[in-house]
């Protein structure tokens, strides 16, 4: 009887299964073997005028029933990629995950940071490094893990990096949410930078970060590009959770937690020519007392620091975005002084930063500024905000 019932059900699905890979064809095939059928009735009937309108109505409703299981069929298709993304930005999981939640906060400064940086910053660097390399043949970009450095990657491959003459470009990376943005670009053939160049690094995955990070991740970096040739160039794009400078915004601490990550951060700062900072102005704070940072951030893991040696601040460029309206106008004009009087003294401040308004009541200004409520009980502080 088990046997028998087993069979039944193997039969079940294989007839299930045919169904759901040929149902346009099974229904097109009934629909016209009834309307053959009827027709065939409606030739054999005696009362034609009758039967002609009893034919007439079944294949309207036939084809009705048809018409909407193929809409049915078009709106599936296409609901289910906004219902998967919905379900990925907004479901449970989204929900319960920090890294999403990170990523809500300041999306357009780091989507307009990202074209600063490939459209701007990258391009500008390279003319003037042409000046020493005549002919640059190859750049190695190394990617940071974070959601300021994710929305680098779909810009990158759509829109490439002008060049004075082709070049060869290599993308090395440990940000699996980066590879994602990349991909929900599209056909990867279309992409200005081929897949065969772009390198996700091998290492420890980190739910919370969309990361890989570890020994190995350390090591790969290490070891890369170590047969330098003099047409090449290095460029490390990093961010980190929070960049502490100080009151007189002179020494630059990097600042990060999660397994690992610091140590990645290192790395690319080792291994690259030049280095670009990209975060938002926000995460940039006038305080350099680490114990105070993780004293009023509710997380288990404490932040780790690292600050840039200072014979990297001619190659360490800070990108960050330009704001004339309270609160935050007071960092962006102690950045720019502190450039101009030459007192910083292990990064200089990119000249190609954008400007970013944010408008609204005050209320919204500071929500969007500081969306998180320990940063905004400790703004005072944080960004030495008198009122």
């Amino acid at each position: 009887m088990n046997k028998k019932n087993t069979r039944l059900r193997k039969y079940y699905s294989c007839i299930c299964s045919f169904y759901r890979r040929n149902s346009d064809q099974i229904i097109t095939s009934g629909v016209f073997a009834a309307i053959s059928v009827i027709a065939g009735l409606y030739l054999s009937s005696s009362n034609n005028h009758t039967f002609s309108i009893f034919l007439f109505g079944v294949i309207a409703l036939f084809l009705i029933i048809f018409l909407f299981y193929q809409l049915k069929k078009v709106f599936d298709q296409r609901f289910d990629r906004v219902n998967t993304i919905l379900i990925e930005y907004f479901g449970w999981a989204a929900r319960i995950n920090d890294y999403y939640r990170r990523k809500q906060h300041f999306v357009l400064e780091k989507q307009a940071l990202a074209r600063a940086l490939i459209e701007d910053c990258i391009p500008t660097l390279l003319e003037a490094e042409t000046e020493n390399i005549k002919d640059i043949q190859n750049i190695n970009l190394f990617l940071d893990a974070g959601t300021t450095i994710a929305e680098v990657f779909p810009l990158i491959v759509s829109e490439g990096i002008k060049t004075q003459s082709p070049v060869s470009i290599n993308l090395f990376t440990n940000n699996l949410a980066g590879i994602i943005e990349l991909h929900r670009k599209g056909d990867p053939k279309k992409f200005k930078i081929k897949e065969s160049n772009i390198h996700l690094l091998g290492g420890q995955p980190l739910y919370d970060y969309q990361a890989v990070t570890g020994e190995a991740t350390v090591k790969a970096i290490d070891e890369l590009c170590t047969d330098k040739k003099e047409q090449s160039i290095t460029i490390g794009i990093i961010t980190a959770n929070w960049i502490m400078v100080g009151l007189g915004m002179e020494d630059l601490i990097l600042c990060a937690r999660g397994a690992g990550h610091l140590n990645i951060k290192k790395a690319i700062i080792n291994k690259a020519d030049y280095i670009f900072i990209v975060v938002p102005l926000a995460k940039i704070i006038r305080i350099n007392d680490l114990d105070f940072l993780n004293e009023i951030m509710p997380y288990e893991d404490p932040y780790e620091k690292y600050s840039i040696p200072s014979e990297k601040r001619e190659t360490t460029f800070l990108l960050t975005t330009k704001r004339n309206s309270a609160p935050l106008n007071i960092t962006s004009e102690a950045l720019f002084i502190s450039e101009n009087e030459k007192r910083i003294k292990n990064y200089s401040l990119s000249k190609l930063c954008p400007e970013f308004p944010i408008d609204g009541s005050k209320e919204d200004i500071e929500l969007a500024e500081f969306p998180q409520d320990y940063v905004r009980n400790n703004k005072h502080k944080l960004y030495a905000i008198n009122s």
